[in-house]
């Protein structure tokens, strides 16, 4: 019979204790979010912001955009390479969304050309972060 195969398992002594997830959340940063530079020189530096940071203004910018009974409705917003995930309330907010997906299209390409979908979900229940 062969051999068990090792696990591969960290094992967290009296020095090392695991992080809290608050932060690690702090610590993880989107890169390339937005460029700043001299137009004249051509020369742009890419500004890291925290992922955290990014989601609010994003949940901002598509809240103030949409109708004022519809916005409010908006739970969080996740920021993925090319896309970015809408999460709602409820199923029935959901549908109202995706309905008024020409509207959040417009809004995600005049703020970022580089986002090619935007897909609409409900949040699970009690992790809404209102």
């Amino acid at each position: 019979m062969p051999n068990k195969p090792t696990r591969d398992k960290r094992k967290f002594g009296p020095k090392s204790q695991p992080r809290h997830v608050s932060e690690l959340m702090q610590s993880i940063v989107s890169i390339g979010v937005t460029r700043s530079g001299n137009p004249a020189t051509g020369a742009s530096q890419v500004v890291a912001k925290p992922v955290a940071n990014v989601s609010l203004e994003w949940r901002e910018t598509l809240r103030n955009a949409l109708d004022p009974e519809l916005g409010p409705h908006i739970a969080n917003v996740l920021v993925k390479a090319r896309e970015i995930v809408v999460f709602t309330e409820s199923a029935a907010w959901c549908t109202r969304l995706k309905l008024a997906m020409g509207q959040i299209s417009q809004v995600v390409k005049a703020r970022d050309a580089g986002i090619v979908k935007v897909v609409v979900k409900v949040m699970p229940a009690g992790s809404a972060d209102r």
